[in-house]
Protein backbone atom coordinates (compact mmCIF):
# COMPACT_ATOMS: atom_id res chain seq x y z
CA UNK A 1 0.00 0.00 0.00
CA UNK A 2 1.45 3.73 -0.91
CA UNK A 3 2.30 5.13 1.83
CA UNK A 4 -0.25 8.38 3.11
CA UNK A 5 -2.52 6.79 0.04
CA UNK A 6 -5.43 8.34 1.26
CA UNK A 7 -4.27 11.40 3.12
CA UNK A 8 -5.06 14.69 1.82
CA UNK A 9 -3.37 18.21 2.72
CA UNK A 10 -0.41 16.44 4.30
CA UNK A 11 2.80 18.27 4.79
CA UNK A 12 5.58 16.40 6.20
CA UNK A 13 8.91 18.10 7.33
CA UNK A 14 11.98 16.07 7.62
CA UNK A 15 10.65 12.90 8.13
CA UNK A 16 12.39 9.13 7.83
CA UNK A 17 9.83 6.60 7.26
CA UNK A 18 9.76 2.79 7.22
CA UNK A 19 7.60 0.75 4.99
CA UNK A 20 7.41 -2.71 6.23
CA UNK A 21 4.75 -4.10 4.40
CA UNK A 22 7.26 -6.36 2.30
CA UNK A 23 7.91 -8.94 4.80
CA UNK A 24 11.54 -8.03 6.23
CA UNK A 25 12.41 -6.20 3.15
CA UNK A 26 12.51 -2.11 4.93
CA UNK A 27 11.85 0.38 2.37
CA UNK A 28 13.36 3.87 3.77
CA UNK A 29 12.35 6.90 2.58
CA UNK A 30 14.01 10.28 3.74
CA UNK A 31 12.16 13.47 2.96
CA UNK A 32 14.81 16.62 3.57
CA UNK A 33 12.62 19.56 3.21
CA UNK A 34 13.95 21.91 0.15
CA UNK A 35 15.66 25.46 0.33
CA UNK A 36 13.07 28.23 1.90
CA UNK A 37 11.87 30.91 -0.24
CA UNK A 38 10.86 33.43 1.91
CA UNK A 39 10.21 30.81 5.05
CA UNK A 40 11.55 27.96 6.80
CA UNK A 41 14.22 28.47 9.49
CA UNK A 42 15.86 31.93 9.33
CA UNK A 43 12.25 33.53 9.46
CA UNK A 44 10.98 31.29 11.94
CA UNK A 45 14.34 32.56 13.88
CA UNK A 46 13.74 36.15 13.32
CA UNK A 47 10.24 35.91 14.30
CA UNK A 48 10.86 34.11 17.03
CA UNK A 49 13.42 37.04 18.19
CA UNK A 50 10.87 39.71 17.38
CA UNK A 51 8.45 41.15 20.20
CA UNK A 52 5.15 41.25 19.27
CA UNK A 53 3.88 43.01 22.03
CA UNK A 54 6.07 46.29 20.91
CA UNK A 55 4.85 46.09 17.91
CA UNK A 56 2.17 49.64 17.52
CA UNK A 57 -0.86 47.71 16.37
CA UNK A 58 -0.35 44.73 18.89
CA UNK A 59 -3.16 44.91 21.61
CA UNK A 60 -0.77 44.86 24.03
CA UNK A 61 0.49 48.14 22.78
CA UNK A 62 -2.43 49.57 21.96
CA UNK A 63 -3.73 49.34 25.48
CA UNK A 64 -0.40 49.77 27.24
CA UNK A 65 0.46 52.78 25.55
CA UNK A 66 -2.30 54.63 24.00
CA UNK A 67 -2.53 57.36 21.74
CA UNK A 68 -3.07 61.08 22.73
CA UNK A 69 -6.30 62.11 24.15
CA UNK A 70 -8.32 63.71 21.55
CA UNK A 71 -8.11 67.60 21.45
CA UNK A 72 -4.57 67.35 23.35
CA UNK A 73 -1.35 67.62 21.95
CA UNK A 74 -2.84 68.84 18.28
CA UNK A 75 -0.22 70.51 17.22
CA UNK A 76 2.60 68.54 17.98
CA UNK A 77 0.56 65.82 15.96
CA UNK A 78 -0.25 67.88 13.29
CA UNK A 79 3.48 68.97 13.03
CA UNK A 80 5.22 65.37 13.31
CA UNK A 81 2.30 64.29 11.12
CA UNK A 82 3.45 66.58 8.30
CA UNK A 83 6.94 65.88 8.70
CA UNK A 84 6.33 61.76 8.33
CA UNK A 85 4.43 62.44 5.41
CA UNK A 86 7.01 64.17 3.61
CA UNK A 87 5.00 67.64 3.66
CA UNK A 88 8.00 69.35 5.32
CA UNK A 89 10.15 71.20 2.73
CA UNK A 90 13.06 69.94 4.89
CA UNK A 91 11.69 66.43 4.93
CA UNK A 92 14.31 65.14 2.52
CA UNK A 93 17.40 66.73 4.48
CA UNK A 94 16.05 65.91 7.59
CA UNK A 95 15.56 62.38 7.32
CA UNK A 96 15.37 61.72 11.17
CA UNK A 97 13.01 63.45 14.25
CA UNK A 98 13.99 63.06 17.26
CA UNK A 99 11.38 63.82 20.00
CA UNK A 100 12.95 64.15 23.34
CA UNK A 101 11.29 65.28 27.11
CA UNK A 102 11.18 64.59 30.48
CA UNK A 103 9.88 60.96 31.57
CA UNK A 104 6.10 61.27 31.61
CA UNK A 105 5.27 64.45 29.60
CA UNK A 106 3.56 62.12 26.81
CA UNK A 107 6.33 61.16 24.31
CA UNK A 108 4.75 57.65 23.94
CA UNK A 109 1.12 58.96 23.13
CA UNK A 110 2.55 61.34 20.62
CA UNK A 111 4.38 58.25 18.71
CA UNK A 112 1.35 56.44 19.18
CA UNK A 113 -1.09 58.99 17.69
CA UNK A 114 1.42 60.31 14.94
CA UNK A 115 1.82 56.37 13.58
CA UNK A 116 -1.64 55.87 13.40
CA UNK A 117 -1.68 59.05 11.29
CA UNK A 118 0.95 58.82 9.29
CA UNK A 119 -1.14 55.38 7.93
CA UNK A 120 0.19 51.93 7.76
CA UNK A 121 1.35 52.83 3.74
CA UNK A 122 4.22 54.78 5.29
CA UNK A 123 4.88 53.93 8.65
CA UNK A 124 6.86 50.17 7.77
CA UNK A 125 7.81 49.40 11.25
CA UNK A 126 7.33 50.63 14.99
CA UNK A 127 9.07 49.55 18.11
CA UNK A 128 7.00 50.95 21.57
CA UNK A 129 9.99 49.98 24.35
CA UNK A 130 8.22 49.13 27.64
CA UNK A 131 9.99 49.08 31.37
CA UNK A 132 6.80 48.10 33.06
CA UNK A 133 6.23 44.92 30.45
CA UNK A 134 9.75 43.69 29.78
CA UNK A 135 9.64 45.24 26.10
CA UNK A 136 12.69 46.98 27.12
CA UNK A 137 15.41 44.35 25.65
CA UNK A 138 17.41 46.58 23.26
CA UNK A 139 18.40 43.41 21.59
CA UNK A 140 14.74 42.52 20.22
CA UNK A 141 14.83 46.19 18.80
CA UNK A 142 16.53 45.07 15.24
CA UNK A 143 14.76 41.50 14.81
CA UNK A 144 11.59 43.16 15.23
CA UNK A 145 11.92 45.99 13.03
CA UNK A 146 13.52 43.14 10.53
CA UNK A 147 10.19 40.90 11.00
CA UNK A 148 8.10 43.79 9.70
CA UNK A 149 9.73 44.60 6.88
CA UNK A 150 9.69 41.54 5.89
CA UNK A 151 6.05 40.86 6.06
CA UNK A 152 5.97 43.95 3.49
CA UNK A 153 8.53 42.99 0.92
CA UNK A 154 9.02 39.51 -0.35
CA UNK A 155 12.51 40.54 -1.50
CA UNK A 156 13.57 41.66 1.13
CA UNK A 157 12.61 38.53 3.33
CA UNK A 158 14.20 36.20 0.74
CA UNK A 159 17.33 37.95 1.72
CA UNK A 160 16.99 38.34 5.72
CA UNK A 161 16.09 34.96 6.21
CA UNK A 162 18.98 33.81 3.87
CA UNK A 163 21.66 35.67 6.36
CA UNK A 164 19.83 34.04 9.49
CA UNK A 165 20.00 30.36 7.92
CA UNK A 166 23.69 31.17 7.26
CA UNK A 167 24.74 33.14 10.28
CA UNK A 168 21.83 32.18 12.95
CA UNK A 169 24.24 34.21 15.30
CA UNK A 170 23.83 37.64 13.78
CA UNK A 171 20.51 38.15 15.98
CA UNK A 172 22.85 37.93 18.92
CA UNK A 173 25.44 40.44 17.47
CA UNK A 174 25.84 43.98 19.10
CA UNK A 175 23.39 45.96 17.78
CA UNK A 176 25.14 48.12 15.40
CA UNK A 177 26.36 45.11 13.54
CA UNK A 178 22.71 43.53 13.00
CA UNK A 179 21.36 47.00 12.00
CA UNK A 180 24.31 47.18 9.35
CA UNK A 181 24.00 43.16 8.58
CA UNK A 182 19.76 42.41 8.19
CA UNK A 183 18.59 46.66 7.46
CA UNK A 184 21.47 48.31 6.15
CA UNK A 185 23.22 45.58 3.59
CA UNK A 186 19.90 43.66 2.42
CA UNK A 187 18.20 47.03 1.56
CA UNK A 188 21.03 48.34 -0.21
CA UNK A 189 20.96 45.33 -2.69
CA UNK A 190 17.75 45.43 -3.49
CA UNK A 191 17.83 49.46 -4.19
CA UNK A 192 20.31 48.26 -6.35
CA UNK A 193 17.59 46.83 -8.41
CA UNK A 194 15.03 48.86 -7.39
CA UNK A 195 15.28 52.44 -6.19
CA UNK A 196 11.39 52.80 -4.79
CA UNK A 197 12.03 49.91 -2.07
CA UNK A 198 11.32 51.53 1.23
CA UNK A 199 12.16 54.99 -0.14
CA UNK A 200 9.37 56.57 1.48
CA UNK A 201 8.67 54.79 4.75
CA UNK A 202 8.79 55.56 8.37
CA UNK A 203 10.20 53.49 11.16
CA UNK A 204 8.72 54.73 14.92
CA UNK A 205 11.08 53.77 18.04
CA UNK A 206 9.54 55.04 21.36
CA UNK A 207 11.24 54.93 24.45
CA UNK A 208 14.68 54.63 23.68
CA UNK A 209 14.87 56.02 27.41
CA UNK A 210 13.51 52.60 28.72
CA UNK A 211 16.17 50.36 27.27
CA UNK A 212 17.00 49.51 31.05
CA UNK A 213 20.27 47.12 30.40
CA UNK A 214 22.64 50.16 29.49
CA UNK A 215 21.20 51.46 33.07
CA UNK A 216 22.26 48.35 34.63
CA UNK A 217 25.81 47.80 32.65
CA UNK A 218 26.49 51.44 34.01
CA UNK A 219 25.55 50.63 37.64
CA UNK A 220 27.43 47.53 37.99
CA UNK A 221 30.89 49.13 35.93
CA UNK A 222 30.26 52.01 38.58
CA UNK A 223 29.97 50.28 41.64
CA UNK A 224 33.01 48.16 40.61
CA UNK A 225 34.70 51.07 40.26
CA UNK A 226 33.73 52.30 43.54
CA UNK A 227 34.96 48.92 45.14
CA UNK A 228 38.80 49.54 43.93
CA UNK A 229 38.10 53.09 45.32
CA UNK A 230 37.66 52.05 48.79
CA UNK A 231 40.00 48.98 48.39
CA UNK A 232 37.53 46.38 48.74
CA UNK A 233 38.36 42.73 48.50
CA UNK A 234 37.88 41.26 45.08
CA UNK A 235 35.64 38.76 46.73
CA UNK A 236 33.26 41.09 48.18
CA UNK A 237 29.91 41.24 46.61
CA UNK A 238 28.58 44.84 47.26
CA UNK A 239 26.04 46.34 47.37
CA UNK A 240 23.53 43.30 46.99
CA UNK A 241 21.60 42.24 43.41
CA UNK A 242 18.30 43.61 44.28
CA UNK A 243 20.06 46.99 45.79
CA UNK A 244 20.80 47.56 41.47
CA UNK A 245 17.93 46.18 40.52
CA UNK A 246 15.96 48.90 42.57
CA UNK A 247 18.48 51.80 41.49
CA UNK A 248 17.44 50.40 37.73
CA UNK A 249 13.79 50.76 38.18
CA UNK A 250 14.53 54.28 40.10
CA UNK A 251 16.47 55.61 37.69
CA UNK A 252 13.50 54.97 35.54
CA UNK A 253 15.85 55.48 32.28
CA UNK A 254 17.53 58.93 33.16
CA UNK A 255 21.00 58.89 33.03
CA UNK A 256 20.79 62.04 34.66
CA UNK A 257 19.43 60.18 37.90
CA UNK A 258 21.57 56.82 37.72
CA UNK A 259 24.90 59.18 37.42
CA UNK A 260 24.17 61.41 39.87
CA UNK A 261 23.15 58.94 42.42
CA UNK A 262 26.37 56.96 41.98
CA UNK A 263 28.23 60.48 42.20
CA UNK A 264 26.61 60.79 45.73
CA UNK A 265 27.14 57.25 46.57
CA UNK A 266 30.77 57.43 45.66
CA UNK A 267 30.94 60.17 48.08
CA UNK A 268 33.18 62.71 47.11
CA UNK A 269 33.35 65.94 49.16
CA UNK A 270 30.57 64.01 51.86
CA UNK A 271 31.34 63.48 55.75
CA UNK A 272 29.01 60.53 55.72
CA UNK A 273 30.06 57.96 58.23
CA UNK A 274 29.70 55.02 55.37
CA UNK A 275 29.14 53.74 51.65
CA UNK A 276 26.05 51.63 53.54
CA UNK A 277 24.63 54.48 54.35
CA UNK A 278 24.84 56.75 51.28
CA UNK A 279 23.51 53.74 49.67
CA UNK A 280 20.49 53.40 51.83
CA UNK A 281 19.79 57.05 51.89
CA UNK A 282 19.25 56.79 47.71
CA UNK A 283 17.19 53.62 48.23
CA UNK A 284 15.20 54.90 50.60
CA UNK A 285 14.48 57.49 47.81
CA UNK A 286 12.30 54.86 46.18
CA UNK A 287 10.31 54.15 48.83
CA UNK A 288 8.86 57.68 49.31
CA UNK A 289 8.49 58.30 45.97
CA UNK A 290 4.78 59.29 45.18
CA UNK A 291 2.83 56.95 42.87
CA UNK A 292 0.99 58.85 40.11
CA UNK A 293 2.86 62.17 40.77
CA UNK A 294 1.77 64.88 38.23
CA UNK A 295 5.64 65.93 38.24
CA UNK A 296 7.53 63.60 35.34
CA UNK A 297 10.86 65.15 37.24
CA UNK A 298 9.54 63.50 40.76
CA UNK A 299 12.42 60.40 40.97
CA UNK A 300 14.69 63.06 40.01
CA UNK A 301 13.76 65.70 42.60
CA UNK A 302 13.93 63.69 45.37
CA UNK A 303 17.21 62.98 44.83
CA UNK A 304 18.21 66.43 44.04
CA UNK A 305 16.48 67.13 47.89
CA UNK A 306 18.83 64.47 49.23
CA UNK A 307 21.85 66.22 48.26
CA UNK A 308 20.72 70.10 49.23
CA UNK A 309 19.73 69.21 52.59
CA UNK A 310 23.34 67.71 53.45
CA UNK A 311 24.56 71.13 53.24
CA UNK A 312 25.03 73.00 56.75
CA UNK A 313 22.67 75.48 57.45
CA UNK A 314 25.01 78.45 58.50
CA UNK A 315 26.84 77.34 54.69
CA UNK A 316 23.40 77.10 53.12
CA UNK A 317 23.24 81.00 51.91
CA UNK A 318 26.55 81.32 49.95
CA UNK A 319 25.52 78.09 48.44
CA UNK A 320 22.29 79.29 47.32
CA UNK A 321 23.80 82.73 46.27
CA UNK A 322 26.77 80.76 44.79
CA UNK A 323 24.54 78.59 42.25
CA UNK A 324 22.28 81.84 42.01
CA UNK A 325 24.98 84.11 40.15
CA UNK A 326 26.20 80.60 38.05
CA UNK A 327 22.46 80.30 36.47
CA UNK A 328 21.51 83.77 35.95
CA UNK A 329 24.82 84.71 34.30
CA UNK A 330 25.12 86.69 31.16
CA UNK A 331 25.44 84.46 28.24
CA UNK A 332 28.33 86.11 27.13
CA UNK A 333 30.50 85.58 30.52
CA UNK A 334 32.73 82.76 30.91
CA UNK A 335 31.35 81.11 34.14
CA UNK A 336 34.35 81.52 36.89
CA UNK A 337 34.47 80.47 39.87
CA UNK A 338 36.88 83.41 40.76
CA UNK A 339 34.83 85.81 39.68
CA UNK A 340 31.57 84.86 41.59
CA UNK A 341 33.20 84.17 44.44
CA UNK A 342 34.89 88.07 44.14
CA UNK A 343 31.07 89.56 43.91
CA UNK A 344 30.01 87.34 46.94
CA UNK A 345 33.09 88.13 48.56
CA UNK A 346 34.17 84.18 49.36
CA UNK A 347 37.33 83.25 50.27
CA UNK A 348 38.91 80.16 48.70
CA UNK A 349 38.22 78.31 52.00
CA UNK A 350 34.64 80.07 51.81
CA UNK A 351 34.34 78.92 47.93
CA UNK A 352 35.08 75.24 48.93
CA UNK A 353 33.04 74.90 52.21
CA UNK A 354 30.01 76.34 49.55
CA UNK A 355 30.14 73.72 47.15
CA UNK A 356 31.96 70.27 48.97
CA UNK A 357 28.15 69.01 49.36
CA UNK A 358 27.31 69.32 45.65
CA UNK A 359 30.14 67.36 43.77
CA UNK A 360 27.57 64.97 42.70
CA UNK A 361 25.47 67.52 40.68
CA UNK A 362 28.09 69.86 40.52
CA UNK A 363 31.38 69.70 38.21
CA UNK A 364 34.43 72.22 39.40
CA UNK A 365 36.66 72.31 36.70
CA UNK A 366 40.48 73.18 38.01
CA UNK A 367 43.05 74.79 36.42
CA UNK A 368 46.92 73.23 36.50
CA UNK A 369 47.48 74.80 39.93
CA UNK A 370 44.69 72.92 41.36
CA UNK A 371 42.40 75.98 41.22
CA UNK A 372 38.90 76.14 40.86
CA UNK A 373 37.85 77.68 37.26
CA UNK A 374 34.10 76.95 36.21
CA UNK A 375 31.18 75.53 37.60
CA UNK A 376 28.85 73.45 35.24
CA UNK A 377 25.77 71.46 36.47
CA UNK A 378 26.32 67.84 35.07
CA UNK A 379 22.58 68.05 34.43
CA UNK A 380 20.53 71.29 33.26
CA UNK A 381 17.50 69.35 35.43
CA UNK A 382 19.76 70.59 38.41
CA UNK A 383 19.44 74.14 37.60
CA UNK A 384 15.93 74.00 36.34
CA UNK A 385 14.94 72.34 39.81
CA UNK A 386 16.44 75.23 41.95
CA UNK A 387 14.84 77.86 39.96
CA UNK A 388 10.89 76.04 40.35
CA UNK A 389 10.19 75.99 43.69
CA UNK A 390 7.57 73.60 43.44
CA UNK A 391 9.87 71.08 43.26
CA UNK A 392 12.97 72.54 45.30
CA UNK A 393 10.79 73.71 48.45
CA UNK A 394 10.78 77.20 49.31
CA UNK A 395 14.11 76.36 51.63
CA UNK A 396 16.45 75.82 48.15
CA UNK A 397 14.59 77.95 45.80
CA UNK A 398 17.34 80.37 44.02
CA UNK A 399 14.40 82.83 43.33
CA UNK A 400 13.69 83.33 46.85
CA UNK A 401 13.72 87.14 47.52
CA UNK A 402 16.58 86.82 49.94
CA UNK A 403 18.73 84.99 47.44
CA UNK A 404 18.19 87.61 45.13
CA UNK A 405 18.67 90.54 47.32
CA UNK A 406 22.29 89.16 48.76
CA UNK A 407 23.59 88.84 44.96
CA UNK A 408 22.22 91.90 43.78
CA UNK A 409 23.76 93.64 47.05
CA UNK A 410 26.93 92.27 45.94
CA UNK A 411 26.74 92.83 42.49
CA UNK A 412 26.82 96.97 43.76
CA UNK A 413 29.03 96.72 46.35
CA UNK A 414 31.57 95.26 43.68
CA UNK A 415 31.26 97.79 41.27
CA UNK A 416 31.46 100.47 43.78
CA UNK A 417 35.03 98.16 44.81
CA UNK A 418 36.11 98.02 41.49
CA UNK A 419 35.65 101.79 40.65
CA UNK A 420 38.18 102.97 43.26
CA UNK A 421 40.73 101.81 41.17
CA UNK A 422 42.66 103.26 38.70
CA UNK A 423 45.16 101.65 36.67
CA UNK A 424 45.79 97.47 35.91
CA UNK A 425 48.41 96.42 39.11
CA UNK A 426 45.57 97.33 41.86
CA UNK A 427 43.03 95.41 39.90
CA UNK A 428 43.87 92.06 41.79
CA UNK A 429 42.52 93.76 45.44
CA UNK A 430 39.14 93.22 44.29
CA UNK A 431 39.65 89.50 43.56
CA UNK A 432 38.99 86.86 46.74
CA UNK A 433 42.15 84.99 45.53
CA UNK A 434 44.73 85.70 42.98
CA UNK A 435 44.16 84.17 39.54
CA UNK A 436 45.51 80.86 37.92
CA UNK A 437 48.56 82.05 35.36
CA UNK A 438 46.58 79.38 32.84
CA UNK A 439 43.52 81.13 33.75
CA UNK A 440 44.68 84.34 32.03
CA UNK A 441 48.13 85.00 30.67
CA UNK A 442 48.46 88.10 32.44
CA UNK A 443 45.54 90.12 34.78
CA UNK A 444 45.46 93.00 32.54
CA UNK A 445 42.19 95.92 32.49
CA UNK A 446 40.53 93.65 30.38
CA UNK A 447 40.04 91.39 32.73
CA UNK A 448 38.79 93.64 35.59
CA UNK A 449 36.50 95.03 33.03
CA UNK A 450 34.78 91.23 32.62
CA UNK A 451 34.12 91.40 36.05
CA UNK A 452 32.65 94.52 36.42
CA UNK A 453 30.96 93.47 33.11
CA UNK A 454 29.03 90.54 35.01
CA UNK A 455 28.01 92.60 38.08
CA UNK A 456 26.33 95.13 35.82
CA UNK A 457 24.53 92.56 34.06
CA UNK A 458 23.47 91.00 37.14
CA UNK A 459 22.39 94.90 38.54
CA UNK A 460 20.39 95.43 35.56
CA UNK A 461 18.10 91.80 34.77
CA UNK A 462 17.08 92.44 38.27
CA UNK A 463 16.08 96.02 38.82
CA UNK A 464 12.78 95.23 41.17
CA UNK A 465 15.40 94.36 44.34
CA UNK A 466 17.49 97.82 44.28
CA UNK A 467 15.14 99.03 46.11
CA UNK A 468 14.67 96.74 49.17
CA UNK A 469 18.40 97.42 50.34
CA UNK A 470 19.40 101.22 51.03
CA UNK A 471 23.01 99.64 50.81
CA UNK A 472 22.41 99.20 47.08
CA UNK A 473 21.75 102.95 45.78
CA UNK A 474 24.27 104.20 48.22
CA UNK A 475 26.88 101.69 46.30
CA UNK A 476 25.63 102.78 42.97
CA UNK A 477 25.53 106.53 43.44
CA UNK A 478 29.87 106.48 43.03
CA UNK A 479 30.12 103.46 40.24
CA UNK A 480 32.64 104.73 37.53
CA UNK A 481 30.16 103.61 34.66
CA UNK A 482 33.11 103.79 32.02
CA UNK A 483 34.05 100.64 33.35
CA UNK A 484 30.76 99.21 31.69
CA UNK A 485 31.50 100.09 28.21
CA UNK A 486 31.43 96.88 25.98
CA UNK A 487 31.07 95.59 22.35
CA UNK A 488 27.61 94.01 23.52
CA UNK A 489 24.34 94.87 24.89
CA UNK A 490 22.81 94.89 28.34
CA UNK A 491 19.55 93.02 28.82
CA UNK A 492 18.39 95.52 30.63
CA UNK A 493 14.40 97.36 30.78
CA UNK A 494 16.09 100.80 31.25
CA UNK A 495 12.74 102.43 32.19
CA UNK A 496 12.36 99.91 35.16
CA UNK A 497 15.74 100.17 36.36
CA UNK A 498 14.76 103.66 36.47
CA UNK A 499 11.54 103.63 38.56
CA UNK A 500 13.01 101.31 40.97
CA UNK A 501 15.87 103.46 42.36
CA UNK A 502 14.86 105.73 44.69
CA UNK A 503 14.11 109.31 43.80
CA UNK A 504 16.30 110.58 45.98
CA UNK A 505 19.23 108.75 44.30
CA UNK A 506 18.01 108.93 40.59
CA UNK A 507 20.38 112.55 40.00
CA UNK A 508 23.60 110.39 40.80
CA UNK A 509 22.41 107.02 39.40
CA UNK A 510 19.87 107.49 36.44
CA UNK A 511 18.06 110.30 35.06
CA UNK A 512 16.15 110.68 31.67
CA UNK A 513 16.40 113.78 29.77
CA UNK A 514 14.08 116.43 28.76
CA UNK A 515 14.27 116.56 24.66
CA UNK A 516 12.48 119.29 22.81
CA UNK A 517 10.42 118.64 19.95
CA UNK A 518 13.67 119.03 17.36
CA UNK A 519 16.06 117.10 19.87
CA UNK A 520 13.74 114.28 19.17
CA UNK A 521 13.61 114.29 15.80
CA UNK A 522 16.89 115.11 15.89
CA UNK A 523 17.36 111.52 17.11
CA UNK A 524 15.14 109.54 14.94
CA UNK A 525 17.14 110.95 12.26
CA UNK A 526 20.07 109.92 13.77
CA UNK A 527 18.74 106.59 14.48
CA UNK A 528 17.96 106.08 10.73
CA UNK A 529 21.12 106.65 9.75
CA UNK A 530 22.51 104.56 12.04
CA UNK A 531 20.50 101.96 10.94
CA UNK A 532 18.71 100.81 14.31
CA UNK A 533 16.01 99.16 14.01
CA UNK A 534 12.58 100.52 13.76
CA UNK A 535 11.09 99.37 17.30
CA UNK A 536 14.05 101.68 18.97
CA UNK A 537 14.43 104.36 16.87
CA UNK A 538 13.32 107.17 19.00
CA UNK A 539 13.12 105.67 22.26
CA UNK A 540 14.66 107.47 25.32
CA UNK A 541 17.99 107.97 25.99
CA UNK A 542 19.13 107.66 29.96
CA UNK A 543 21.89 108.88 31.71
CA UNK A 544 23.94 106.69 33.55
CA UNK A 545 25.78 108.07 36.69
CA UNK A 546 26.78 111.22 36.90
CA UNK A 547 30.09 113.86 36.54
CA UNK A 548 32.94 112.42 35.30
CA UNK A 549 31.60 108.71 35.63
CA UNK A 550 28.35 109.36 33.69
CA UNK A 551 27.52 107.47 30.59
CA UNK A 552 24.67 106.89 27.97
CA UNK A 553 22.15 104.11 28.28
CA UNK A 554 20.91 103.98 24.38
CA UNK A 555 18.48 101.73 23.07
CA UNK A 556 20.47 98.73 21.16
CA UNK A 557 17.20 96.50 20.42
CA UNK A 558 13.83 95.85 21.73
CA UNK A 559 15.64 93.33 24.59
CA UNK A 560 18.89 95.56 25.41
CA UNK A 561 20.71 98.79 25.79
CA UNK A 562 24.38 99.88 24.89
CA UNK A 563 26.63 101.68 27.35
CA UNK A 564 28.57 104.27 25.65
CA UNK A 565 30.38 107.49 26.18
CA UNK A 566 29.10 110.10 27.28
CA UNK A 567 29.06 113.49 24.74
Amino acid sequence: MPFLERSQNTTVNNGTFVDQSHNDQRTYINYTRPPASGGGDGFDKLQHAAIRQAIHDSSECATLKPACFPGTREEHTRNITSWGKGEWESTESARVLWLHGPAGVGKSALAQSCTQNIGVNIVAATFFFSRLNQWNHSGALIPTICYQLATRSQDYRNLVTDIITHDPFVLEKSIPNQFKELVVNPLAKLRAHDQSIFASHLIVIDGLDEADRDIRLYLEDAFRTIRAKYDFPTSMTWPPEKAIDQLVDQSAGLFAYTSSAIRYISGDGMNLPSLDERLNAVLDLGKTRAPGSDNPFSHLDTLYLLVMIQIPPSVLPNTLALLCLRIEGAPGAEQKALFYSSILRLSLADFYTSVNNLYSVLAVSKSITDMPLRLSFYHASFGEFLQDVKRSTPKFHIGATEVYQRCIAASAETLNRLSRYNDASELDAALSWPPSPDMYPTWDQSHGHDLFVLATSYLFRFPEFIGLDKSIPAHLSSVNWKFAISDGAYPVNASALFQHIPKEWRPKIIRCPHRSPSQFLHQVLSDLIGGKKLTVVGRKRYVLGSGENRVWLEPYDDRGYDIKEYS
